[in-house]
């Protein structure tokens, strides 16, 4: 799942330069060729979003999201995009940046937290002209180990308002594309949300674009 995701990244962002990775592979040969590095691209990895309590979690989900942050700071301080929007990013990047946890009373750290993806989407938006495409690896990841280990009341509201912020009224994403070992439902956490493709490793839709056919095997 890693390495598909990873693939769409380094296919679409357009803060990359990929020619010699797709150089003489199929999609370079098809319509879609002109689509690569001409996107934002906003890249997410839940892999390691995992600890034995939610002070620890959060800290993490801070960690995450910081660095993608940083990937971006020295573009989005070039001069082009207004001030006041500059401003709002490095106020979420400060919080993110701050001691503490989220947890223990910190509504200020779980109200960034929320929002900090939706800011980041508005803010490329607005630099690059253009949509931004959301990839979530391991969505799954804090879900389950919070609640293994017992904490999941503690940090629902923040994994859930993060998805929900970032999926539901984010008006800057073109497309999102999640991975996981849960199978994500029209419910729960993804209530609401109605344009919501699955597709699991059964599936043929797209059995010919990921890992091997048959034919190649």
């Amino acid at each position: 799942k890693t390495l598909n995701m990873s693939m769409l990244a380094e296919f679409l962002d357009c803060s990359k330069e990929s020619a010699d990775i797709f150089d003489g592979t199929k999609i370079m040969g098809s319509n879609w060729g002109k689509e690569m590095n001409q996107h934002p691209v906003v890249f997410l990895s839940f892999l390691n979003v995992k600890a034995d309590n939610a002070v620890s979690l959060c800290a993490a989900l801070k960690a995450m999201v910081r660095a993608e942050y940083e990937r971006y700071y020295p573009v989005i301080h070039d001069g082009k995009i207004p001030d006041f929007q500059i401003k709002e990013y490095d106020t979420v990047y400060e919080v993110l940046s701050s001691p503490g946890s989220g947890q223990g009373g910190s509504k200020e750290m779980e109200d960034t937290l929320i929002r900090s993806i939706t800011v980041l989407c508005q803010v490329l938006h607005m630099y690059y002209g253009k949509k931004v495409f959301l990839l979530l690896d391991e969505y799954d990841t804090p879900f389950m180990s919070a609640n293994s280990e017992g904490y999941y009341g503690e940090v629902r509201s923040v994994l859930n308002g993060i998805l929900s912020a970032s999926l539901k009224g984010n008006p800057f994403l073109e497309k999102a594309v999640l991975t996981g070992i849960q199978r994500i439902a029209k419910e729960n956490i993804f209530s609401g949300l109605n344009n919501l493709i699955v597709c699991t490793v059964q599936d043929k839709e797209y059995d010919d674009c990921f890992g091997f056919t048959e034919e190649e095997v």
